[in-house]
């Protein structure tokens, strides 16, 4: 009687290159997923200064931006102490403009330094932070 024990080892052989052949398209699949739009936010060079006439505002000007986000795929906060909730704006984040922001917490209008942040919704990332200074 001859006993083949060649069988059993061609068999995990072929499960071994079954797992490598599924790793090697899974990180084909996680690069291809991560260039495809929405997968890295823009790049934003922009300013944040303080408007004197109005205590609850800020004024962000964009000078340059990597591609246009249209308007509900940016967010903004601005704050002194405590991060409130995200502001949707009704309109695109280009370069060449200038928004005005309003402060999101219960003490706006304090003089002091403040935090801006500027949000990519379709890549849940933080595009910007920005500090300025408020006089009251």
């Amino acid at each position: 009687m001859k006993i083949l024990k060649k069988r059993g080892q061609g068999a995990t052989e072929y499960l071994l290159m079954l797992a490598a052949v599924l790793v090697i398209v899974a990180v084909a699949v996680f690069y291809i997923l991560r260039s495809a739009p929405g997968g890295v936010a823009p790049s934003i060079n922009a300013t944040v200064t303080d408007i004197a006439a109005a205590p609850t505002q800020v004024k962000l000007s964009v000078t340059s931006i990597s591609s246009t986000v249209t308007t509900g795929n940016w967010k903004y906060v601005v704050y002194q102490t405590t991060q409130p909730d995200w502001t949707t704006p009704n309109d695109n984040l280009e370069a060449g403009r200038d928004y005005t922001l309003t402060i999101g917490e219960p003490v706006a209008g304090g003089a002091g330094t403040y935090t801006v942040k500027i949000f990519h919704v379709p890549t849940s990332s933080v595009m910007a932070t920005y500090s300025v200074p408020k006089s009251a």
